[in-house]
């Protein structure tokens, strides 16, 4: 089942959190005028990804990384909106970021 990454409304900040039994730092940041949020995660220290752009599709871009992972985030609109880029003002409102193991994205 998919799991919720606890988020909070401010631009930056970092998360500590286990997924599928997995240790992950997640990294939230904002950049330029439009505020983009970029991420950065790592699995057990080590860098998985650095600076991704965070969209509503998944974060992990190639199944590669998916599998060493073990599966892949994505940005949850719950107002249906998919044509909107994740804005950190909505994060644990209406967009929630959510995280898949590789059994769900396989189906």
């Amino acid at each position: 089942m998919a799991q919720i990454i606890p988020t909070q409304a401010i631009p930056n900040q970092s998360l500590n959190v286990v997924v599928n039994q997995q240790n992950c730092t997640i990294n939230l940041w904002t950049k330029g005028a439009n505020n983009y949020v970029y991420m950065d995660l790592f699995l057990n220290n080590n860098p998985i990804i650095l600076g991704r752009k965070l969209t509503l599709t998944g974060v992990l871009p190639y199944p590669y990384l998916q599998s060493v992972f073990n599966g892949n985030f994505a940005m949850l609109n719950t107002n249906g909106n998919i044509d909107i880029n994740p804005d950190y003002k909505l994060f644990g409102i209406t967009q929630q970021l959510i995280y898949y193991t590789q059994d769900e994205i396989n189906g």
